[in-house]
């Protein structure tokens, strides 16, 4: 007799059957009759130990299951592990009545099968049973699709941890119906783990031990899940059997105190390292399902990438917050306060990065310290002399000598205290429990320091709350306490000298070294209000892929501010290519900016790769972009709005990733008012403008400058001039500069080499230099000198088109130019010009 279509006897055929009967006669006939009709009989268990052994080792498609086994292994209490488990069931029993089937429906099998059966009845409740089985496989999978959805345009829009905390509340938590959820991270050696993000009942704040779970990093192999999670799949556990497991685990204890009862656990898993996990909680025993596993799966990879971005944008603020805390500090520094505002200052600053409370610079071989604690009113107030809890210590001074040496030995190495652990270590330390009661602390940071003079000191941060610093937080004030303790050191000595100079002198290190922290651009020398709003320009466009037009005279550092842009954004390991548009002709320029293929012109022997071609995923810096020619102008300008360029003689485009630095001395606008260069090239390129000013408009930078060029010409040069007199330093400010900086260079560069003994004293030569014009006065039919470079190129063109292209021989440029054919072919191969250039249309 034919019970199933074809195509359903072609899944019956992949189908796994268990079948769980204590009668081995209806086993036995069930298995033969499963058999007969295409399916695989997997095996026969007697009772639900042997079943799960079957079960264990691989999942069937199928049970045939018993309802009435051996007494104490009843069919319907195994029933409730196979739905657990996700595998579809039929109950096969010869009771039918009331009781029996009402039991039966808390399990909701897949099928019913009462005895006796015939033959037809089986193939009728197999073929159903896998029907309905199939159908709740694709309804869950459809349920999981859109949960996946919906979860996953939540995350999209996550930005940082408030925003990925909403989706835990109101997409995740419903989703599993759960009480809890917590997200923690491990570290990269995998031993240890804390809190990420968390969203818990409103118990788990009035419990008391909670802020020190939430606040505490704890080794994972002692009562965390991850000692017991696998590696490949979730993991539901028990609460109370953990805590019998790890009894001496606390946060398990106050989850247990809690109504907490079962908890599953999951790998954050990213790029194929595991950074952390996902911890669903639940008040409830037998609440979690394995069948939550593969949509729980898919949620922690979405989580993944959130996480993952989360952190490295929090990991950009620190350094943007450490970047502007060491700025701020130098700033407070250079403020030439005296040392005790100046403490203050620091405190403040250092307040607003992490919560301290007291700052403590040390010297326990002296008894002596710069304290700064924060009164009532949120102010820091600060005093000299011995530590003030030291007043209250019953010692005699040998006594406290020697607590204070122990108590320098103790801090040789840097650490944080919080919580729990800075209680455990005043327990050992009679001096640091003495300050902790006396200032009120809760969590300390010591930072020994070995002082220029030898002396050891210690500088001590602490805070009120029991959990003020993190990992972090140690990190950038390690960074920060070798710069404080030295200019700390710096003022006391200094304190007693007065004298004018030396002020001066002082005042002068303090701004260098803020240039020096503050603005990391290689050559670029200055402290003014002018050229800081340039170093403000840089640092806020150089991280960008935007476009930047530099202006300003010539000599005033054009492509120094390029490379600074360069240097310090995302490119900086890339290439950076310099092109002077002015110092090539026309004719070629083209070439050396797109390329050229082989055989595009006469002498185009081999493809060649144009400076935009070079500078791929770098940056490309156009120097008097003024004088390019307007066919070429187009050109660029395709390459700013397409980002593609076409080398000369090829029919195909090329996809170029390059920033655009351009540079001018030339006033742009009156350029595209003559219709000599296109507005929209000029719009285009206008969309970051940075002006350099002249010199003579920042004359407060010349002494900076003049010293610069004093220590770079005596290394050059080998001499050791050290320093510049003051006469002739009144010299350099009120001249007027009309060759800027460059022309600056240039005279230390003349009186280092003509100077003599230890003071530079140079008063000729800017004499005749003033009454040299201005780059902006000089009238428009004046000669305007060339480089070497560009005039000789001139000349060579000039002479090559006299000639006709003849290079050699009688007539020949050579011969004109007066040298060796060889050396021109040399110096037209160097030019890159070709006989194309140089022959009439």
């Amino acid at each position: 007799m034919e019970t199933f279509t074809p195509a359903s006897k072609a899944l019956i055929k992949k189908a796994e059957v268990l079948i769980v009967e204590d009668a081995f006669i209806i086993a036995d006939n069930l298995g033969i009759i499963l058999t007969k009709n295409g399916y695989q009989v997997m095996g026969i268990a007697k009772n639900i130990y042997e079943a799960r052994e079957f079960i264990h080792q691989k999942k069937p498609d199928l049970v045939l299951l018993d309802i009435h086994l051996e007494k104490e292994n009843d069919g319907l209490d195994f029933s409730l592990e196979l739905k657990e488990a996700g595998v579809p069931f039929v109950f096969v029993t010869s009771y039918a009545d009331e009781k029996t089937v009402e039991r039966a429906k808390k399990s909701n099998p897949t099928g019913y099968l009462v005895k006796p059966f015939t033959e037809k009845d089986i193939y009728a409740a197999v073929e159903i049973a896998m029907h309905k089985a199939a159908l709740e496989n694709i309804s869950k999978q459809e349920y999981e699709k859109r949960v996946l959805l919906d979860v996953s345009t939540a995350i999209a829009k996550v930005r940082g941890k408030d925003d990925l905390w909403h989706v835990i509340v109101e997409k995740i938590k419903p989703i599993f119906n759960c009480s809890d959820a917590v997200i923690s991270l491990i570290s990269d050696d995998g031993k240890r783990a804390w809190i990420y993000l968390k969203e818990v009942m409103e118990a788990h704040t009035q419990h008391p031990g909670t802020k020190k779970v939430y606040n505490s990093l704890y080794f994972i192999d002692k009562g965390h899940p991850r000692s017991v999670l696998p590696d490949d799949e979730p993991l539901i556990w028990n609460i109370e059997k953990g805590l019998q497991e790890f009894p001496d685990t606390d946060y398990l204890q106050i989850m247990y105190e809690l109504g907490v009862r079962e908890g599953i656990n999951i790998w954050i898993e990213y790029r194929g390292k595991k950074m952390g996990m996902l911890n669903l909680y639940a008040r409830q025993e037998n609440h979690f399902s394995t069948h939550q596993f593969e949509l729980l799966q898919g949620i922690a990879n979405q989580l993944a990438v959130a996480i993952s971005n989360i952190l490295a944008n929090e990991e950009l603020q620190k350094r943007e917050q450490e970047k502007t805390l060491q700025i701020a500090v130098t700033n407070v520094f250079k403020s030439g306060e005296d040392w005790h505002t100046i403490f203050r200052g620091v405190a403040r600053e250092i307040n607003t990065f992490v919560p301290i409370d007291f700052l403590n610079l040390l010297f326990p071989r002296d008894q002596k310290s710069f304290n700064c604690q924060k009164n009532a009113a949120g102010e820091f107030t600060q005093h000299m002399e011995k530590p003030d809890f030291l007043k209250g210590m019953n010692m005699g001074e040998k006594e406290l000598k020697e607590s204070m040496e122990r108590f320098g030995r103790i801090y040789q190495t840097p650490d944080y205290y919080t919580g729990e652990k800075y209680d455990r270590f005043c327990q050992q330390n009679t001096i640091s429990r003495q300050a902790r009661d006396f200032y009120g602390l809760n969590s300390c940071m010591f930072i020994p320091i070995s002082l220029p003079n030898g002396k050891p000191a210690v500088l001590i941060l602490g805070s009120r709350l029991a959990y003020a610093f993190d990992q972090n937080d140690f990190n950038v004030i390690r960074r920060l306490a070798s710069q404080i303790v030295t200019a700390m050191e710096n003022l006391l000595v200094y304190d007693e000298v007065q004298k004018l100079n030396h002020q001066l002198q002082q005042e002068k290190e303090y701004l260098e070294e803020e240039v020096e922290i503050r603005y990391n651009f290689g050559e670029i020398v200055g402290a003014g209000p002018a050229i800081k709003e340039v170093y403000n320009k840089v640092q806020r466009v150089a991280s960008t892929n935007t476009t930047v037009l530099i202006t300003g005279e010539t000599g005033t550092g054009k492509e120094l501010i390029a490379r600074a842009i360069h240097q310090n954004s995302p490119r900086r390991d890339q290439t950076f290519v310099r092109l002077n548009c002015a110092a090539l002709p026309k004719e070629i320029i083209e070439s050396e900016l797109f390329g050229h293929v082989k055989g595009a012109f006469t002498g185009a022997l081999r493809d060649r790769v144009g400076k935009f071609g070079l500078a791929h995923k770098g940056t490309i810096f156009l120097d008097e972009v003024g004088e390019l020619p307007l066919e070429i102008q187009a050109k660029l300008l395709r390459v700013l709005q397409e980002r593609e360029i076409e080398p000369i003689g090829s029919d195909r485009v090329q996809k170029v990733d390059v920033r655009i630095l351009a540079a001018t001395n030339r006033l742009l606008e009156k350029e595209v008012q003559k219709g000599s260069f296109r507005s929209d090239l000029y719009y285009r390129l206008k969309i970051f403008p940075i002006h350099l000013p002249p010199l003579r408009e920042r004359k407060e930078d010349i002494p900076l400058l003049a010293g610069h060029f004093l220590k770079q010409k005596n290394r050059n040069i080998g001499k050791n001039i050290k320093a510049l007199s003051d006469a002739l330093m009144n010299e350099l400010i009120t001249y007027d500069w009309p060759g800027n900086i460059r022309e600056l260079e240039h005279v230390i560069e003349r009186a280092v080499i003509l100077g003599k003994g230890n003071i530079l004293d140079f008063r000729f030569g800017l004499e005749n230099a003033r009454e040299a014009p201005r780059p902006d006065k000089i009238p428009a039919d004046r000669f305007v000198p060339k480089t070497l470079q560009e005039a000789e190129i001139e000349l060579i063109m000039n002479t090559l088109k006299l000639c006709r292209g003849k290079v050699s021989g009688p007539g020949g440029a050579a011969e004109m130019l007066g040298i060796n054919s060889n050396t021109l072919e040399s110096r037209l191969k160097k030019h890159g010009i070709r006989k194309k250039h140089v022959m009439d249309d």
